[in-house]
């Protein structure tokens, strides 16, 4: 049977619909499925940190949960002495006319800085750091700030862009922090770092709520996957069924 141009537009016309508006969404779905599968990951090492004080800790492979204040950064990015800057995140995320919606570039800059809680203090080198955990980011009150941020950071967005989000992060000399990772012992003396496979969990939040933290992102992820997966496998499936009805009707012709 020879088909014509009338019968393959008739045939593959449903196919093309379904693939064109359920493959963005089942790739969506597929994004939350990573999301989600990495912060498990990530929220299984917190919960498995073991919680300590400083004075108590041992260079070993085991990884570890202490919360302390920021005390010294002898390389600060900037900032005065009582307030040195550590670390610093910027997240631009700028509208586009394709189907991501918005371009991001999130990048962030850190030092090494110590550490103290009631016990002892101890140094934190920043290397392969989680940005997931690092808390909730704000938005920059003066265009100064992000404008400072952007050159500290290397981002080059434009910032000033109608619908551009900005996010921003710092940690400084006298904020309490938890620190998730391994200790080490090197020339100074103990340090907390990556473990190997793992990266190092800096956040805001403090105690048992960062270890409450990811486990509620991941169920957000996971509702995500399922909000943009399930309409678009069933509108994949949709357009494939109605190719195959179209063919068989086509087949059946005398």
């Amino acid at each position: 049977m020879n088909f014509s141009k009338d019968d393959l537009d008739k045939i593959f016309l449903w196919f093309w619909v379904g693939l064109f508006t359920g493959l963005p969404l089942i790739l969506g779905a597929l994004l939350g499925l990573f999301a989600a599968r990495k912060r498990t990951q990530i929220a299984a090492q917190i919960n498995s940190a073991a919680p300590s004080k400083i004075f108590y800790l041992q260079a070993g492979s085991r990884s570890v949960r202490l919360d302390g204040i920021i005390t010294e950064v002898p390389k600060r990015i900037d900032g005065p002495d009582e307030s040195p800057l550590a670390l610093v995140r910027l997240q631009v995320m700028t509208p586009t006319y394709d189907e991501a919606g918005y371009r991001s570039d999130d990048r962030i800059r850190c030092v090494p800085f110590k550490v103290q809680d009631e016990t002892g203090s101890i140094w934190v080198n920043p290397t392969g750091l989680e940005k997931m955990w690092m808390g909730e980011g704000r938005l920059p009150a003066d265009p100064g700030i992000a404008e400072a941020a952007a050159i500290q950071t290397g981002v080059r967005a434009y910032l000033h862009g109608r619908g551009t989000n900005i996010r921003m992060w710092e940690l400084r000399g006298g904020q309490r922090i938890t620190i998730v990772g391994i200790v080490s012992q090197s020339e100074g003396g103990l340090v907390v770092k990556k473990i190997k496979k793992n990266p190092l969990i800096v956040t805001t939040l403090l105690g048992n709520t960062a270890k409450a933290g990811p486990q509620k992102l991941t169920k957000s992820d996971w509702k995500v996957a399922a909000f943009f997966g399930i309409p678009g496998v069933l509108i994949l499936l949709t357009g494939l069924g109605a190719m195959v009805v179209n063919l068989i009707s086509v087949l059946q012709r005398p």
